[in-house]
């Protein structure tokens, strides 16, 4: 200590003059424009500065932007001169091959085949694959035409227990073969077309091997593709039923459809292979369409795989087949060019890795061979264009699809021959853009003449509000400053960018010394007398280690702008905060000689406003916020303060007036404002004796020996901070479940059975505790939040913005009978934990959506309800010293922690495409892309120990209660509260609150199951459980990762990381701060040595407690925390909690045994 930092107003000045382009002769200006004697000849110009807005910080940035626009305006159009040549090719080119593309309507065609189809099946309620189009020809031939296409193939989707049906099926609708020839010959005018009459193929063929020859389908195929309707028809019956799908590049198609649900190109192979089977070569002159002559051998040729589907609407059908037709690229390159234009070269580059040359020759386009054969002395000229985006298809690059892109490169001929027409358009083209840049300097002009102006005048008004915030002697030294700058920003660059340098002119050695880099004194001044103040927040640094990162600045940014106020308020000069201390300093400024008095007033309102803030605040971040205080230390003598000349130009006070004030902050007590004894005589100087109060006990400060210290006075609530809130305490009295009898928390609670628990909701008793009370609201708050979530996510709503849940149906009730030794209950909590829950698939439409809380309102039914419900839950807790409302809110705010800290979709890419944020749903499992989901995780930590009893399952077992045979002796306090906690949720008072959860039946029986298996997760004790979720940890997530993309898999995974979630968040005290571990380890041995005084326990917890927490953090905790962070949820944050994990431990190890000596010690006293 002893040094603080504050930018000074010579630091600001310095960085404008640096944007304004001021050289040292501008400084006669900002001189003259307000001298150090601003602050007397202008008093009111701090005020009127504040009126009208202007301050140089906030007009410097502004006026600077637009200037930078222009000069981008500038360079923009030199750049935008050179290149404009090259883009009206590009676009003229791009735009030929569109509108060339788009006339052929190849995708378009294919697509309304594949549609026809679909509609056929609907129209005849018939099912794929057993599918069969009349009149195929008819509509085959026209997707030829339109999309100039030779042949086209229908390829259906069968099924390994189809084969059967489909070869006898097939063999029924021969006939449109007859049909299809019928109509080709009558289309043709021939009387025959050379179709040979041949055995239709009674079973599914393959290729052999070498695909010479066909044989039989091999048996147990999982998906056969045969050949069914034909246009035209083939010529010969070999190329029926015969399977595609064992051709390699089919098969690798059909991955990449399925992935895509889009058309999708194949690579370069014999791909004509249908043509080849079905139509002899003498027979292809007719295929050509018109076009003569089709050589399937000329130029390389792909399959285009258009699906079929099952529903007219592809968004999300089944695909039960696929279009597969040849495509020949050299068809659509013609009459690309005008007949003049001649010796363009096209190469056609795959992203499969492979090449072909085409010339453009006028209206052809010639084939010359595969690779690239282009001169690359024209590879700077080179426009691509992407030839699958024309008709809308999707381009990712995915195995089985291949995407092509055309590259067009002039060639020498071209050069040679072009004639250059444009000797007219550059010279215009030039003096126009001569015009525009002398117009644009104009302005540019005129705006640093404006930019001056206003900056002056900005820098005049400033001047007196620059002045009263900083000693006034400081401030005249700073304008002598700068007005004869040559210190260590003599020879700094004008540039913002630029950092400034020394000028040091020779090298720096024993035998040459440095230059100093200043000539002028150092910018400082002795103050004999100040009052310094530190206020530290106690309780911050264990409070923020269980905090999301925006709660932890939540909390300084409203204390600290509510302690900013109140300094200008009081003309005290805030000098700077360091982590969560605040430090300020009176006397400074404007001759305070009451500077003592000033501080402690400050001081006192800084303590009232903190701890009005932090109850505030409370109801949103958890009500240990409220227990937040002020730990404020104040000392009054001389300190030096000055500016150190170098990069940011700070402000900075020395002296050990410094030192003893941090002094008085450290050694003081949460909730109250030590002073020393110099500032304790200025107030009594002042006639505040009221004001202070002698400290007990001597101070002995290092250094000072002992020092008398006084507590200042803070008025008639002096009291109310001196310690945090009270225990938990309740005026209610009730018996949870009856040990003997089995009986339910309700009869009790309510005066009344489960059944008849509507009818007196009302008798609840109040829960008194103000702590109590502030648990109740934030559960709430936080329950709500998610219930917003839920309702945003379910848009659009009979009123926009607005959740109505009164429509929707009610949870449905779970029979149970009434718990009793000998009733025949049937199912059992335990008995609904599944091994992989259901989790929903990405909808990256509603991914896409910005949640906004204000954008969505909750009926005031459903608000009440759940705040009745959760009072309810707080009265079922028993006043145990852990296992209470407490600890159950305590895992509610580490639940939501660790949900906010897992990666949500969309967010590791601004702006992400579908794809995007699917794989990154697929990455977090899903857990926070479904808000149910989410509101299932919290709800589940709200209720997962309700009505326990003090003790574990192990001693209820051993003492044989009927709560425990009720529940077969396992998991027992886990499976007690879900019945509670769930029964009480199927009151008919909670019916509203029930429909704004859940809407459908799918929704009621999924989050009843998120709950089950995560309440059922906390039971961590029982060793068979335990084996279970290892075997299920090693299969998720290391004998699946073959199989790591598959829906099962992707649920396992999740459904394991909801548990663990649910454990990690029941014990986060051991993953969190070491006080905060401290805290509630000591709660929880306090509870069980309750419990074995009562007789309730074998053993002496003291006697076994180092030991088991050693055990506890090896075998359980730290286990827990790898999990955590190698199951990969939480990004860069997951090593958090193994980090705390293992420095918990550590510190444990090392001083444990003296935590239990007085653990035990309390426990007793």
């Amino acid at each position: 200590m002893g040094s603080l930092v504050f930018g000074s107003p010579e630091g600001r000045t310095t960085e404008l003059k640096r944007q304004l382009h001021w050289d040292e002769s501008s400084t006669d200006i900002y001189s003259a424009a307000f001298p150090p004697e601003a602050s007397k000849s202008h008093p009111k110009s701090s005020e009127h500065s504040k009126k009208d807005g202007w301050d140089l910080e906030n007009l410097a940035p502004n006026i600077i932007f637009r200037i930078r626009l222009f000069r981008l305006v500038v360079v923009s159009t030199l750049l935008i001169a050179g290149v404009i040549c090259s883009t009206l090719t590009y676009n003229f080119l791009r735009q030929e091959e569109q509108d060339n593309f788009a006339n052929t309507n190849t995708i378009q065609a294919s697509r309304g085949l594949s549609e026809t189809l679909t509609a056929y099946a609907k129209s005849s309620k018939s099912t794929f694959p057993f599918v069969t189009m009349p009149m195929f020809e008819v509509a085959g031939k026209n997707a030829r035409h339109l999309s100039g296409i030779d042949v086209f193939g229908f390829l259906p989707f069968v099924d390994e227990d189809q084969k059967n049906s489909w070869e006898v099926y097939a063999l029924e609708k021969s006939s449109w073969l007859d049909e299809s020839r019928d109509l080709y010959n009558n289309e043709s005018g021939n009387e025959t077309s050379g179709f040979t009459e041949a055995p239709f193929p009674l079973t599914i063929t393959q290729f052999t091997s070498d695909f010479g020859t066909l044989k039989p389908a091999v048996l147990g195929q999982k998906l056969y593709t045969p050949v069914h309707q034909v246009t035209p028809p083939p010529l010969s019956n070999s190329l029926q039923n015969l399977d595609f799908i064992t051709l390699p590049s089919f098969a690798r198609s059909l991955e990449a459809i399925t992935a895509l649900k889009d058309v999708v190109f194949s690579d370069y192979e014999d791909v004509d292979l249908l043509a080849r089977m079905a139509y002899p070569p003498d027979a292809q002159d007719t295929l050509a369409g018109g076009r003569g002559s089709v050589d399937y051998d000329a130029s390389p040729r792909v399959y285009m795989h258009t699906p079929v589907y099952s529903q007219l609407s592809t968004d999300h059908e089944e695909i039960v087949g696929v279009l597969s037709a040849p495509f020949a690229f050299d068809l659509y390159l013609q009459d690309l060019l005008p007949k003049d234009i001649k010796g363009i070269h096209v190469i056609l580059e795959s992203s499969c890795n492979k090449w072909a040359t085409f010339e453009l020759i006028g209206e052809r386009a010639v084939y010359l061979g595969l690779g690239d054969r282009h001169d690359p002395q024209y590879d700077h000229m080179e426009v691509a264009v992407e030839f699958t985006g024309y008709g809308g298809i999707k381009t990712e690059n995915i195995p089985g699809q291949c995407v092509y892109t055309l590259r067009f490169y002039p060639t020498r001929y071209f050069e040679i021959t072009f004639d250059r027409n444009t000797k007219i358009i550059a010279p215009a083209v030039a003096a126009a853009t001569f015009f525009w840049l002398t117009l644009v300097f104009f302005l540019y002009d005129r705006y640093v003449q404006q930019r001056t102006v206003k900056a002056i005048d900005t820098a005049a008004r400033s001047g007196a509000a620059v002045a009263s915030r900083y000693p006034s002697r400081i401030l005249t030294r700073l304008f002598e400053e700068a007005s004869d700058r040559k210190g260590c920003h003599a020879s700094q660059s004008t540039s913002l960018n630029h950092k400034p340098t020394l000028d040091w002119t020779d090298g720096c050695s024993i035998d040459h010394p440095c230059t100093l880099p200043f000539k002028t004194k150092p910018i400082a001044e002795f103050f004999p007398t100040s009052t310094v103040m530190f206020a530290d927040i106690v309780g911050f640094t264990v409070w923020s280690s269980g905090r999301k990162p925006e709660d932890v600045f939540t909390v300084l940014e409203t204390l600290y702008h509510a302690f900013d106020k109140i300094s200008k308020n009081r003309g005290v000069l805030k000098v700077e905060t360091v982590g969560d201390c605040y430090v300020a300093v009176s006397g400074l400024t404007n001759q305070q000689e009451n500077h003592a008095v000033i501080m402690s007033r400050l001081a006192r309102e800084c303590m009232h406003t903190a701890h009005a803030l932090t109850k505030q605040l409370s109801s949103t971040l958890g009500s240990d916020t409220a227990e937040l205080s002020l730990r404020i230390g104040i000392h009054s003598g001389p300190v030096t303060a000055g500016v150190l000349r170098c990069e940011r130009s700070p402000f900075q006070l020395f002296g050990d007036t410094i030192n003893v004030a941090s002094r008085m902050e450290r050694s003081g007590r949460s909730g109250r404002i030590q002073i020393s004894e110099e500032t304790a005589d200025k107030l009594t100087q002042a006639g505040k004796t009221d004001w202070i109060i002698p400290r007990e006990d001597a101070l002995l400060i290092d250094g000072k020996g002992e020092l008398k210290t006084y507590w200042l006075f803070l008025g008639n609530d002096d009291q109310q901070w001196c310690g945090s809130s009270s225990n938990l305490t309740r005026s209610v009295s009730y018996t949870t479940r009856d040990e003997d009898t089995g009986d339910s928390v309700y009869d009790d609670l309510f005066g009344t059975s489960v059944g008849g628990a509507s009818e007196s909701l009302s008798k609840v008793g109040s829960l008194t505790s103000d702590k109590m009370t502030r648990l109740i609201s934030w559960n709430v708050d936080v329950l709500t939040l998610l219930l917003k979530e839920i309702a945003a996510s379910r848009r659009p709503d009979p009123e926009p913005g607005r959740s109505t849940a009164s429509s929707r149906p009610p949870l449905p009730v779970r029979t149970q009978t009434k718990a009793s030794p000998a009733a025949a209950v049937p199912g059992r909590v335990l008995d609904e934990v599944k091994e992989i829950l259901s989790f929903p698939l990405s909808d990256a439409a509603s991914s896409e959506k910005k949640f906004k809380e204000g954008d969505v309102e909750l009926e005031e039914t459903v608000l009440s309800q759940l705040r009745v419900y959760v009072t309810n839950i707080a009265a079922m807790y028993r006043n145990h010293h852990f296992h209470n409302f407490a600890h159950a809110s305590h895992v509610v705010l580490c639940m939501t922690k660790m949900l906010s800290n897992i990666v949500a979709p969309g967010d590791a890419v601004n702006g992400a495409k579908h794809p995007q944020q699917i794989s990154q749903h697929d990455h977090t499992f899903g857990i926070t892309s479904d808000p149910l989901t989410r509101f299932a995780c919290v709800f589940s930590a709200l209720i997962h120990d309700v009505d326990h009893c003090g003790v574990p399952n192990t001693q209820l077992v051993q003492e044989k209660a009927r709560i425990a045979s009720f529940y077969r002796n396992k998991s027992v306090a886990e499976q007690n509260s879900v019945d509670l906690a769930w029964e009480l949720m199927l009151d008919e008072n909670f019916a509203e609150l029930r429909a704004a959860i859940c809407m459908t039946r799918g929704e009621q029986t999924r989050f009843r199951q998120l709950v089950v298996n995560a309440v059922m997760a906390t039971d961590v004790m029982d060793p068979d459980f335990k084996l279970l979720r290892n075997a299920r940890w090693e299969r998720a997530f290391w004998e699946s990762r073959a199989d790591a993309t598959s829906r099962e898999t992707i649920n396992r995974k999740a459904t394991l990381v909801l548990e663990y979630l649910m454990q990690a968040a029941d014990v986060a005290h051991t993953m969190q701060h070491w006080h905060v571990y401290r805290q509630w380890s000591e709660r929880f041995f306090q509870e069980c040595y309750t419990a074995f005084q009562d007789g309730r326990a074998e053993h002496n917890p003291a006697e076994i407690w180092y030991y088991g927490e050693l055990d506890f953090f090896d075998f359980y905790i730290i286990p827990l925390a790898k999990k955590l962070k190698v199951c990969g949820v939480f990004g860069g944050s997951g090593g958090e909690y193994l980090n705390y994990a293992l420095k918990n431990r550590k510190n444990w190890e090392r001083t444990g045994r003296e935590v239990v000596q007085e653990m035990v010690r309390l426990a007793s006293a």
